[in-house]
């Protein structure tokens, strides 16, 4: 019999079992197995399917039982699945539920809004605004957002965080140390993104260090600044940020300004419409897709140029470009960057470059070397092609062979790998892992000859990557 073996031994036994829903079913052969495994199937919720019902269901579980709730450790909410008409049967149950919501708005109005949204079970948000204040041990959180719907979600983090109601004793969300943020739509593509606004009251949790978002947008440099007005500059501890098939004009102002000492900033950058990605112009009107904008993403980068170790910045690989006025404009330098170790660039951002209409081709302004750190450990420039602008691929791999030629005690000492991104080969990308591909094209082995041969004198790893971006 299983409830004869010590408790160590069925810890043990129930360590070996990897799909959640077996380890509930074997809580359920006996109490002492259900008393036992408890701390082990709260620590990690996984809300897989109908996740508005089932964080319902959650929800009115553990409100009422706040020693289960302090197992949670990690929440993850990601359903993918919205019915407009109508939403889910959630589980609403008035004598757990109404005394909360009623002890958390701020008024009535409030409060009998709330609980509809609650009992119509469109989104998760409204229910996993009411359970996050419950969740004192919570480190980590993973939630997908219908088309941008975290309005009750930000409200209550933002409150929670500056220790209003009903938070004046003490401080909710105390451990949370990463979170993660997916918009998602229904088949039709409807709904639009996450606006970065509401994402800043996770940035004041003084616990948090990693923030990662998808489908983030904000609006144009001088449409954000009158929206919003001055904030203030370096309150949050986050160190990390991810923002994945996003679109900015302002080059995420408010976010990156509101931390301290920003350590990694990947972003990857999309214009596809279907997504919703719309910003707004400086007169607040609707402008459509934000173009890329690295200039700005540099302009407020440089508050961190004594702490940014990795910055990757890229389009989205499979979205449609839409050329904005600096979408292959210079990023900026680099030089006073100088805890920069990890780089990731279009070759059309990582230097100036100016187009000649005539010549219909590009000509470099400034070189590599007078704006990359002499920090920087691993460099990536991506964007390459051998079909489009060879002249840009001529011209980044002669400097490219510059800097290395510099690697010494002085210059580049640091510099251990070197990588070209882009389209070197006939025929398009690999597909599946092991796939055959056609060999590189023979002038592109004959341009990179010389780097091939020296990089492994001076200590550095370099290799052409036939692949599409970041």
């Amino acid at each position: 019999m299983l409830s004869t073996l010590p408790r160590e031994i069925l810890l043990l036994i129930a360590g070996y079992i990897e799909a959640q829903r077996d380890t509930i079913n074997l809580a359920r052969c006996c109490r002492l197995l259900q008393s036992l495994l408890q701390p082990t199937i709260f620590r990690s919720p996984k809300l897989r399917h109908n996740g508005v019902r089932s964080l319902s269901r959650l929800t009115n579980l553990l409100i009422p039982k706040p020693k289960l709730a302090q197992h949670v450790r990690s929440l993850s909410i990601r359903s993918g699945v919205y019915s407009r008409h109508g939403g889910w049967t959630v589980r609403y149950e008035p004598d757990t539920i109404s005394p909360v919501v009623k002890e958390m708005a701020e008024s009535e109005r409030e409060a009998s809004l709330w609980k509809a949204h609650l009992q119509r079970g469109l989104w998760e948000d409204p229910w996993l605004a009411l359970l996050l204040p419950f969740l004192p041990n919570l480190e980590e959180l993973e939630v997908e957002v219908y088309s941008g719907a975290l309005s009750y979600t930000s409200m209550m983090v933002g409150r929670a965080s500056q220790m209003k109601k009903p938070f004046s004793a003490e401080m909710a969300l105390s451990r949370l140390k990463r979170v993660s943020i997916v918009r998602w739509d229904d088949q039709e593509g409807i709904g639009a993104g996450i606006e970065a606004e509401k994402l800043l009251p996770f940035f004041r949790i003084p616990s948090l260090r990693n923030f990662t978002g998808e489908v983030i947008t904000d609006g144009s440099d001088e449409y954000e600044k009158k929206k919003v007005g001055q904030k203030r500059l370096g309150f949050s501890n986050v160190t990390h940020i991810n923002f994945f098939n996003s679109s900015s004009g302002s080059g995420f102002r408010d976010l990156i300004r509101a931390c301290a000492g920003l350590e990694s900033f990947v972003y990857t950058h999309s214009d596809e419409s279907v997504n919703g990605h719309y910003g707004y112009d400086e007169f607040g009107d609707e402008y459509g897709p934000m173009p890329f904008n690295p200039p700005a993403l540099h302009k407020h980068l440089c508050r961190h140029k004594t702490t940014l170790q990795n910055l990757v910045l890229g389009y989205n690989s499979f979205s449609l470009r839409h050329y904005g006025p600096h979408t292959e404009a210079f990023f900026g330098s680099l030089k006073d960057f100088n805890a920069l170790k990890k780089l990731d660039l279009s070759v059309y951002n990582i230097i100036n470059w100016k187009y000649d209409e005539d010549e219909r081709k590009y000509e470099a302004v400034n070189h590599i070397m007078d704006v990359l750190p002499a920090s920087l450990q691993e460099l990536t420039v991506g964007d390459l092609s051998f079909y489009n602008h060879i002249e840009v691929l001529y011209g980044i791999t002669e400097q490219a062979t510059d800097v290395v030629h510099q690697k010494d005690e002085t210059a580049f000492s640091k510099l251990s790998k070197l990588e070209f991104r882009g389209s070197f080969r006939s025929g398009g990308w690999a597909t599946t892992p092991g796939e055959e591909q056609l060999p590189l094209k023979p002038e592109i082995t004959s341009m990179t000859a010389e780097l091939h041969s020296l990089c492994p004198t001076k200590g550095v790893d370099f290799r052409l990557h036939h692949g599409p971006g970041p």
